[in-house]
C-alpha cells in the first residue's frame, strides 16, 4: 500500500469510529455513547491537552475561499450547519433583528433559496443544528442570545428539513410547519448562548454558553419534554471550554466535536467508541483556524477533520479548513521508453488498465478513431477502431469501473476539441475497455461498433475548447476542464451528473472558474484519477503536474486545496495516466514516434 492510499485508509477508519491516526483500539461499529446528565461525573479523572483522543493532533490547511453568499438576505450569518440529506446544502441563518430566514446555499455561495418561518420572531438567533428523522431531517434554530441577561426563557425552533431544487434557487418561499419550543435554564438563571449542536448517536441536543467575565462556560442538554436546559458540566470540569463559545457542531458520525471561539480558534474533540459528550469534553483538545475572528458560524462537515465558517459581514466569504495534505515525494520526469509505430502521430489521450496490468490506452489528437494499446515502455500492444464513430477532435481518455459486479469497465473519449469556438455541442464516447487477449496483430485494427455517443452542451450557453477530461470512480460524474481563450481566458471546470445517457443532450454545469479555484490557473491539457478515487491528477502545459487529493464525497471540492506540485515531461505533452498502484505518472508529448516519460511516487 502507498503512502496516499494508507493515509486515505486510516482516514476513513477514523471517521468510521474511535480514536484515530495511529492510536491503538479497535475500528469497530460505534456503540451507543453513554447518556449525558450531571450525574457520576465526579469520579472522572482530569486529562491534558495531549490526551485527546487523536494521539497526534491533525495539522489543518486554510482557510480556503470557496465563494462569497450570493443571498443580499445574509446580512448577519450567526449559523450554519451542512445538511445530512441534501449533500452540498448548507444552511444558515442571521443574528438578532433580521428576518425570521433559513438560507439555503452551496460551498461556492450560491443562493439555493431563502425559507421565512410565517410568524416567527428572531429574538436573537444564534445556532442552526440537524437532528435525525425518521423521513426528513429536523433544523433546530437557537433563539439564545441574550446579552443582556434578561431573557426569562429560550426558545429552540424545530423546523422540517424544507427540500431544496431549482424550483427554490434564489426564491422565497414560506414555511408554515414549524414548532417554537420554550426552555428554561435548570439553575434559574439567564445566559447568553451562541451554540447549538446535536449528538447524532442519541439525538440529543446541546446548548453552551458564551461566558461573560465572571461567567463560567457551561454545557446544557435540552430536555424536550420538560421545557429544560440541564446542566451537564462547565468548564472547571472540562478546561478546554474556557472561553468565548460562539459556534458548535458535532460530525455525522458522532465522533468529532468542535467549537468555534470568539478570537477564532477552532477546537476539536474525539468521542471515543461507547463515551458520551461529556466525557469527551473533559479531555484535551485540538487546535484549528477559522481564520475570521469575526466568524460566528460553524459547521463540520464529512469526518469533522474538515469545516466551513462564515464571518458576520454582508457578502461574507464561505471559508473552509481541511485536513492539510501530506505532499508524496516526486521524482524527476525520467524518459523511460518511446512509441515505436507511425500509428502514433500526436497523441493526446493516456490512461492506465486497472484490471489488465502494464496496459495503457492511448489515441490520436483530431478525428482519428484509432484507440492503441501500449506498455509503460512504449511498446505497441494492440490497434482498435470504432468504426463509424462521430468524433471531431478526440482530446482525452478516462476510465470509469463496471455499473455492477460483473460487468465490464469503461473508457470515456472525450470529443471536446473546439480549437475555432465554432461548436456549440460536444461528445463523449463510452464503451467496454477491450481486452488484450483478443489480439492476434498489433498493427491489425480490431473493430469496436458497440458504444455511446452522449453528446453535451455547457451550462454556461457558451462555446469552450477542452482537452482535459476525468471520471469520478466513486460516483460516476464526467468533469471537463476547459481552456480559456482571448475572449474568456479563465479555465473552467464543468461537470456532468452521472447517469449520462445516450438518448438525451446532457447539460453540463459550470461548478467554477479559476477565480473560485487559483490552481486551476493555466492551461489544463490532460487529466486523470487514481482508482480509488482519492487523487487527482491535472497537467498544465509548460508549467507543471497539480495533484489534488480527495476532501468530500464530491471531487471536484479538492480543487480549492493547495495542491502538490510533480514536474512535468519536456515537449508539448497533451496525455497524462496516474499508474495503478499509484507508483508514477506516465505522460507521452506529442510527435512522431515519441518518448515515454514517467515520474516516480514514493511514499
Amino acid at each position: 500500500m502507498t503512502s496516499m492510499s494508507r493515509e486515505a485508509a486510516l482516514r476513513r477508519a477514523w471517521a468510521n469510529c474511535v480514536v484515530c491516526l495511529g492510536l491503538a483500539g479497535a475500528l469497530g461499529a460505534c456503540e451507543s455513547a453513554v447518556p449525558d446528565t450531571a450525574d457520576g461525573l465526579a469520579d472522572l479523572t482530569e486529562t491534558t491537552k495531549a490526551d485527546n483522543g487523536f494521539g497526534v493532533c491533525p495539522a489543518f490547511a486554510g482557510p480556503v475561499k470557496t465563494g462569497v453568499l450570493q443571498t443580499k438576505w445574509a446580512d448577519d450569518v450567526s449559523g450554519v450547519v451542512a445538511s445530512r440529506r441534501q449533500p452540498g446544502v448548507f444552511w444558515a441563518i442571521n443574528d438578532k433583528g433580521s428576518a425570521p430566514l433559513l438560507l439555503a446555499f452551496d460551498r461556492l455561495g450560491h443562493d439555493l433559496g431563502r425559507f421565512e418561518l410565517v410568524g416567527a420572531l428572531n429574538r436573537d438567533w444564534e445556532d442552526l443544528a440537524l437532528e435525525a428523522g425518521a423521513e426528513v431531517d429536523i433544523l433546530l434554530v437557537a433563539d439564545t442570545g441574550d446579552h443582556s441577561r434578561s431573557r426569562e426563557s429560550a426558545r429552540i425552533f424545530r423546523i422540517p428539513e424544507p427540500t431544496v431544487d431549482a424550483s427554490t434557487t434564489g426564491k422565497s418561499s414560506n414555511v408554515e410547519d414549524y414548532e417554537e419550543v420554550k426552555v428554561f435554564y435548570d439553575d434559574g438563571a439567564a445566559h447568553d448562548a451562541e451554540a447549538l449542536f446535536v449528538d447524532p448517536t442519541a439525538n440529543q441536543a446541546f446548548v453552551v454558553t458564551r461566558a461573560a467575565s465572571g461567567e463560567l462556560t457551561t454545557l446544557f442538554a435540552v430536555r424536550w419534554a420538560e421545557g429544560l436546559l440541564e446542566t451537564v458540566l462547565d468548564e472547571e470540569k472540562a478546561p478546554e471550554l474556557k472561553g468565548q463559545v460562539v459556534a458548535a457542531d458535532v460530525s455525522a458520525s458522532g465522533n468529532v466535536l468542535g467549537m468555534l471561539f470568539d478570537d477564532g480558534t477552532v477546537k476539536l474533540w474525539v468521542r471515543e467508541k461507547g463515551k458520551s459528550i461529556s466525557q469527551a469534553l473533559r479531555k484535551g483538545a485540538c487546535e484549528g483556524p477559522s481564520g475570521k475572528d469575526s466568524a460566528r458560524s460553524f459547521a463540520l462537515v464529512d469526518d469533522g477533520l474538515s469545516w466551513f465558517v462564515v464571518p458576520e459581514n454582508a457578502s461574507a466569504s464561505v471559508l473552509f479548513v481541511d485536513e492539510a495534505v501530506v505532499c508524496p515525494t516526486f521524482g524527476s520526469a525520467n524518459r523511460v521508453g518511446r512509441v515505436k509505430t507511425d500509428m502514433a502521430r500526436e497523441l493526446s489521450g493516456l490512461v492506465a488498465s486497472k484490471s489488465q496490468p502494464g496496459v495503457y490506452w492511448t489515441h490520436n489528437d483530431g478525428a482519428d478513431n484509432l484507440l492503441l494499446a501500449v506498455d509503460e515502455a512504449g511498446n505497441q500492444l494492440g490497434t482498435w477502431w470504432l468504426v463509424n464513430s462521430p468524433v471531431e477532435d478526440w482530446e482525452d481518455l478516462a476510465w470509469a469501473p463496471a455499473d455492477e459486479e460483473g460487468g465490464p469497465e469503461w473508457l470515456y473519449a472525450s470529443d471536446t476539441g473546439n480549437n475555432t469556438l465554432a461548436r456549440k455541442r460536444f461528445g463523449l464516447i463510452r464503451f467496454p475497455e477491450p481486452s488484450i487477449d483478443e489480439v492476434v496483430s498489433v498493427t491489425t485494427p480490431i473493430v469496436i461498433d458497440a458504444y455511446e455517443v452522449i453528446e453535451f452542451e455547457y451550462g454556461d450557453g457558451k462555446s469552450h475548447d477542452a482537452e482535459a477530461l476525468f471520471v469520478d470512480p466513486l460516483g460516476g460524474d464526467v468533469y471537463v476542464i476547459t481552456k480559456g481563450n482571448a475572449d474568456d481566458p479563465k479555465t473552467k471546470l464543468f461537470r456532468g451528473r452521472a447517469p449520462l445517457s445516450p438518448d438525451v443532450v446532457a447539460t453540463f454545469e459550470k461548478l467554477m472558474t479559476e477565480a473560485d479555484a487559483p490552481a486551476l490557473k493555466g492551461a489544463a491539457i490532460a487529466a486523470d484519477v487514481d482508482r480509488s478515487g482519492e487523487w487527482l491528477a491535472i497537467a498544465f502545459r509548460t508549467d507543471d503536474v497539480r495533484w489534488f487529493r480527495r476532501n468530500s464525497d464530491a471531487l471536484w471540492t479538492a480543487l480549492q486545496q493547495e495542491p502538490c506540485i510533480s514536474a512535468i515531461a519536456p515537449g508539448q505533452v497533451e496525455s497524462l495516466a496516474i499508474a495503478p498502484e499509484l507508483d508514477g505518472v506516465l505522460m507521452i508529448p506529442e510527435g512522431l514516434e515519441p518518448k515515454v516519460y514517467k515520474v516516480d511516487i514514493w511514499p
